[in-house]
Parts: C-alpha cells; sequence; structure tokens
C-alpha cells in the first residue's frame, strides 16, 4: 500500500482510499490508471496494480444504519444555504489549507 499522510501510524488511516474514477487499464503490466489528486495521496503518478483496487459498493443503510454520512440540511439565509456550527473541535494546516473539525 502507498503512504498518504506523514507522521501518522499506518494502522490510523483508513483501510481503503477512494472513490476514484479509472481512466485507463493497461493489459499488459494489469496497472490501472486512475483520476486522482497526487499532491493529496503523495504519488506522482496515480497507477495502481490491479490486486490493490477494488471495486467501489455504496453503503446499505438498512444493514448498516451506523456507517450513513448525511449531510444536515442548510439552513437558508438571503437565498443561499448555510449550516450552523455547535463548536469547532479542532484546526489543523493540512497542504496549506486550514481545515477545522465541527460539530
Amino acid at each position: 500500500m502507498f503512504s498518504t499522510e506523514s507522521g501518522r501510524s499506518k494502522k490510523l488511516e483508513p483501510r481503503w482510499r477512494g472513490q476514484f474514477t479509472v481512466l485507463s487499464y493497461n493489459d499488459i503490466t494489469q496497472n490501472y490508471t486512475v483520476k486522482m489528486d497526487t499532491r493529496m495521496y503523495r504519488r506522482r503518478e496515480a497507477v495502481f496494480h490491479c490486486s490493490v483496487v477494488k471495486p467501489y459498493k455504496e453503503n446499505d443503510d438498512e444493514r448498516f444504519p451506523g456507517r450513513a454520512n448525511i449531510k444536515p440540511a442548510p439552513i437558508l439565509i438571503n437565498e443561499e444555504a448555510e449550516w450552523e456550527v455547535e463548536a469547532i473541535l479542532d484546526y489543523r494546516e493540512h497542504y496549506g489549507r486550514g481545515q477545522f473539525l465541527v460539530k
């Protein structure tokens, strides 16, 4: 597998990354070329061997309701969608951009 973030233990990283759009497949090398942000995933090329590429499967919300990631409905203010933040739990700089963990 490939490293995604520096300074983070491998066991704490998500098991799978994705979902990516497959651009091409090479029959000779059995490699997939996918569309992805190579800076985010720390790779020079977006090429993977067929043994590490898995098909994407949607979550079954009836069998696994705890996995559902439902975005709350926005509040319309001056006809623009906005979301209310209850609390800012954490902040970090990631690739030169600020990211907030909110509740």
